[in-house]
């Protein structure tokens, strides 16, 4: 799976935040940037790097997602899985430094829980500028810096933190058109009601990073593939839906099977995210219109967070009758 090229999956590890204004001294963003036309001939190319540990992390797969209160930008490195995420509340330029305003999470596989946060004890150890938000060419350019520190709280010895400089991002953003989005994502959280305020999904194919040569699963001869569905709550929580497979099956048992199932209460600390890890459950997808590229479907399952100082389950939530209906997802 790491070669699967991806970029927006990887706003299912995590993606929205809060709605707070960021209160640093910062320029407002012209309101066009919010307009939901996208242009057709908007770059699909950008460039994303920084450098750690002797070496640069650079790559062309990464993009951003604009909401009107916050900016989600992900970076993949195909050959590698090795992936960036980084979550800004507010949609202004200039300088994004505490811990209600960015949350930064390097991970070295795509399918990997944990990895490197911006964040330690004391509290934020990143800093983003937002330096130019171009509605005409639909571009978004800054620079990054923080210091990642081992996010697993099952590992009694975790790698070193490790220091990441000289960040830089030019890429493309698109911005969600939700007058026109009819889907629903609703599923009862140990009895409580969650029902989202916005869902995306997409599906995503697996190609060799040398060649471009389709990956195939040796068992089907199949190219691999993936679906990620995720239900964001007024930009604060968050249940994403993980399939992959090489074939279109409609019912995906757990554990096992290429499913997995997250919730996070808080978006603003990705330590809180609840897993299914091993957990039984099901993800069913109920009809996939292919030409029209909507899929509606179920889900249920158990999930669980462990604590940071012992290692052992401390929470867990029960999702039940977990329901998407008309979610339209792309291709990528």
């Amino acid at each position: 799976m790491k070669v699967l090229k991806v970029v927006s999956v990887l706003f299912v590890m995590i993606v929205s935040l809060l709605s707070i204004a960021c209160t640093t001294n910062v320029e407002p963003i012209d309101p066009a940037v919010l307009n939901p036309n996208i242009d057709p001939n908007a770059p699909v190319e950008g460039t994303f790097k920084v450098d750690f540990e002797d070496q640069t992390f650079s790559t062309i797969s990464a993009s951003a997602l604009i909401t009107p209160n916050s900016i989600t930008i992900g970076a993949l490195k195909s050959s590698t899985g090795e992936n960036f995420t980084i979550n800004l509340t507010g949609v202004t330029l200039g300088e994004y430094s505490t811990t209600d305003q960015v949350s930064i999470l390097y991970k070295e596989e795509t399918a990997s829980v944990f990895g490197y946060l911006s964040k330690n004890t004391i509290g934020s150890t990143a800093t983003v500028n937002i330096t130019s938000i171009n509605n005409a060419t639909r571009r978004i350019k800054g620079t990054f810096k923080f210091i990642g520190n081992w996010n697993d709280p099952t590992n009694a010895t975790p790698p070193a933190a490790i220091q990441f400089t000289n960040g830089t991002f030019d890429i493309p953003f698109t911005t969600p058109d939700v007058s026109v989005n009819t889907a629903s994502f609703k599923v009862n959280i140990d009895g409580v009601p969650f029902e989202a305020t916005s869902v995306t999904a997409v599906k995503s194919y697996s190609f060799d990073p040398i060649t471009n040569e389709p990956v195939l699963d040796p068992n089907t001869n199949q190219q691999i593939f993936s679906y990620s569905i995720i239900g964001t709550y007024n930009q604060t929580s968050m249940v994403s839906l993980s399939i992959f497979e090489s074939t279109e099956i409609s019912s995906h048992d757990m554990p096992g099977n290429g499913a997995q199932i997250q919730y996070m209460p808080n978006l603003l600390d990705p330590m809180t995210t609840f897993s299914s890890h091993d957990n039984v459950g099901n993800i069913t997808i109920s009809s996939n219109d292919a030409v029209n590229k909507i899929m509606s479907g179920t889900f249920y399952c158990k999930v669980h967070i462990y604590d940071m100082l012992t290692g052992n389950i401390s929470s867990s939530k029960q999702l039940t009758n977990g329901v998407f209906t008309n979610v339209t997802y792309t291709i990528e």
